[in-house]
Parts: structure tokens; sequence; C-alpha cells
């Protein structure tokens, strides 16, 4: 790389090298704080309605307490359908995650005619971006377990025939290239190998990576 390549690159490092990346934290950031504040509602709503419930068993008579109650309950129903509805409107806005990706990098610059002022120069640098997962994890919910590991039967863990019917598929595929690629008398079944194998997010993985300085 010449001088010159490397102060262009340097030229493009400045104050607004990492714009988009402080965006895409302070976006994530905006999200997750909004989806604590509407769980934490809807928590303490749920807590009341269950406290109501207990309260109106105990009270059977048809009093103007009563009745309040009932009113109270159904009323804070509501207002739970309402955050509920609005924490799943805000799932579909979920921000994409991402993940960061690291290289180092080392350039040396000699110089042409050294003099005290002009020696030999080494850049060690690292290189970063950020790479924007193309799947956004919307559906994949972390609210809570979807199992008691204690009371998980090993039958859900174990693969099953359509598992293991799924893995022979695959494996026919990567075997198929193998032979397509260092057998030459397979060379002619090369067009019909399949260049990916087809998943849930096949279309979505399609596209190209979107990664930002970071």
């Amino acid at each position: 790389m010449s001088p010159k390549s490397i102060n262009r690159a340097l030229d493009k490092v400045g104050e607004d090298y990492c714009t988009k990346l402080i965006q895409k934290k302070e976006q994530v950031s905006d999200y997750l704080k909004k989806e604590d504040e509407l769980k934490q509602q809807r928590k303490e709503i749920s807590s009341r309605v269950l406290e109501l419930e207990k309260i109106l068993k105990t009270n059977d008579a048809m009093t103007s307490a009563h009745a309040d109650l009932v009113q109270d309950i159904e009323q804070s129903k509501v207002t739970l359908h309402s955050v509920t509805d609005q924490l799943d409107a805000l799932a579909k806005e979920r921000p994409s995650s991402y993940c960061l990706v690291l290289d180092n990098l080392d350039i040396k610059i000699e110089a042409s005619e050294m003099t005290s002022e002009n020696q030999n120069k080494d850049h060690h640098w690292c290189n970063h971006n950020a790479v924007f997962d193309r799947v956004n994890p919307v559906e994949f919910s972390d609210d809570k377990p979807l199992a008691d590991i204690l009371e998980l039967p090993n039958r859900d863990i174990l693969p099953a025939l359509e598992d293991h019917n799924k893995i022979m598929n695959d494996f026919v595929v990567l075997v198929s290239r193998v032979f397509v690629e260092h057998f030459p008398a397979f060379e002619i079944f090369k067009d019909i190998v399949p260049n990916h194998i087809k998943h849930k997010y096949s279309e979505e993985m399609k596209k190209p990576s979107n990664k930002v300085n970071s």
C-alpha cells in the first residue's frame, strides 16, 4: 500500500467514522428501555388483577364496593390487553442485532530517502466492523425458559426419525459437493448439485451483509 493510499484511508477516519454504529446502539438501547417499561407495566397490572380477583372472591355480597371491584378488574384487564398489544407491535419493530468483526492490519512504509525526520514507519491497526444479522430474532422470546429442565423428557431432546432424515439429506448435498469438486469423473454433475442447503431463512441469507464502521 502506497503512502498516498494510506493517507486517503486516514482521511476517511474522522469524527463521523462510527456515526452509524452509534445511532444503531442508541436505537437498540431505546428499544430495550421501552420494552422493559412495557413488561414492567404488564407485570404490575397482572399482579393487580390477581389481587383484585382474590378480594372479589371474599366479597360475594352485591354491594357498591363489589360493583366497584368488578369494574376495576375489567378496566385493569382492558389496560393489560392494551399493554400486551403495544409489546407485540414493538416486537415487530425490533432492531436487528449485530456482531463486531475484528482483524489486525500491519503496514510498513519504507522511506525512499531516509533522514532524521523521514524514517521507516510501522502502522499497527485494528480494523473492526459491525455486521448486522440478516435474521431479526423477533420470534425467539427470552421472557422465560421454554421448559423446566428437570421435568423435560429425554425424548424431547434426543433426535427423532425426522431429525435423522434431515441430517441425512444435508449429508447427501455436502458429500455430493466433495465428489464433484475433487473427482473429475463426477464434474458432469456440478450443475445439479445444490450450492446452498435450503432452510427456513434461505431468502434472508441470500441478501448481502449490512455492515458499518465501528
